[in-house]
């Protein structure tokens, strides 16, 4: 890529802020679109430029694209919260399928070149789907996170028929790693490392044996800067193809803090899903990438973050 201007959307936030310092490094120039409703100007680089605007504001969206006319766009805005989206389905849709609609009508209108969507992985698949879940596994989100997720990739599609631009639909499998928010809904290596951290008491759900696939934060920011950078296109899911259980997660961070937190088991979540993993041999075969960072040496540098950073605690 030679020196153009990318677009991020939620670039301060846990992902995308990643994404832009891993941009910023190689040369481009950045333009961050946040309205810091969950990201945070410590995660902003100082050389990207910043919109602070809402994407549901479509006239702001469109004035920035006139005026930036980004070769890419890397949308990681979104409302991430399976809590939230079933307590306020109509803000859940207004941001992840009206908000994508309006970047995509600004991506179209400017010629943008490539659209790289940052879907979901573990709330989109039918629960009845065979593990691991691959790319062509059936579509069946049980939230209204899912849902509005599905919803934004079918309009993303639509718009790469229509208008010719790439395309690219990562769907991520349970991303963790530093920036994580702890204090949100969603995030249970950043939660588990905050009560790790100050004393506090880890709630397991149910039985603590349900399976998440991990995968460490530079390795997804990783994933879209390839596809970027190797033009591929299509769906593809990011994830290590790995089941790892609550409780290990628990063991992991237990070691890298040198304590054993107390442990409470609570009631199993109702809709949880009992396992979850996916294939990212898709995305593997397609191009360079890979996934680097192994588990316990992720929770070892996610704990160590956590530790520097005891505000984010």
């Amino acid at each position: 890529m030679s020196r153009q201007t990318m677009i991020v959307t939620g670039g301060a936030g846990f992902i995308g802020s990643h994404i832009v310092d891993g941009l910023l490094k190689r040369g481009l120039r950045v333009v961050v679109i946040d309205d810091f409703s969950t990201g945070s100007q410590a995660n902003l680089a100082q050389q990207a430029v910043l919109y602070q605007i809402d994407i549901r504001d479509r006239a702001r969206v469109l004035e920035v694209f006139d005026q930036e006319r980004p070769a890419a766009v890397f949308h990681l805005a979104a409302q991430a919260s399976v809590v939230v989206s079933t307590r306020e389905p109509g803000f859940d849709v207004q941001t992840n399928v009206l908000g994508t609609l309006h970047l995509l009508e600004a991506a179209a209108r400017v010629g943008c070149r490539h659209f790289l969507f940052s879907s979901t992985g573990g709330a989109i698949y039918a629960p009845s789907a065979p593990l691991p879940c691959t790319e062509d596994s059936p579509v069946g989100p049980l939230s209204v996170y899912g849902l509005s997720k599905a919803a934004a990739e079918s309009y993303i599609r639509y718009f790469e028929r229509v208008h010719g631009m790439l395309a690219t639909i990562l769907r991520l499998s349970n991303v963790y790693g530093p920036r994580q928010n702890s204090q949100g809904e969603a995030g249970v290596v950043a939660i588990f490392c905050d009560r790790a951290l100050t004393g506090g008491q880890i709630l397991l759900d149910g039985d603590g044996e349900q399976t998440r696939d991990f995968v460490y934060v530079e390795d997804v920011a990783g994933a879209f800067l390839t596809a970027c950078i190797e033009g591929i296109t299509g769906t593809c899911n990011v994830s290590t193809g790995k089941e790892t259980t609550v409780n290990r997660l628990y063991y992991a961070i237990s070691e890298a803090v040198h304590t054993t937190p107390a442990v409470e088991h609570g009631p199993a979540r109702p809709n949880d899903m009992r396992r979850s993993v996916l294939s990212s041999d898709r995305l593997q075969r397609a191009g360079s990438w890979k996934p680097q960072v192994a588990f316990d040496e992720g929770v070892a540098r996610t704990v160590e973050w956590f530790r520097q950073h005891p505000g984010k605690l």
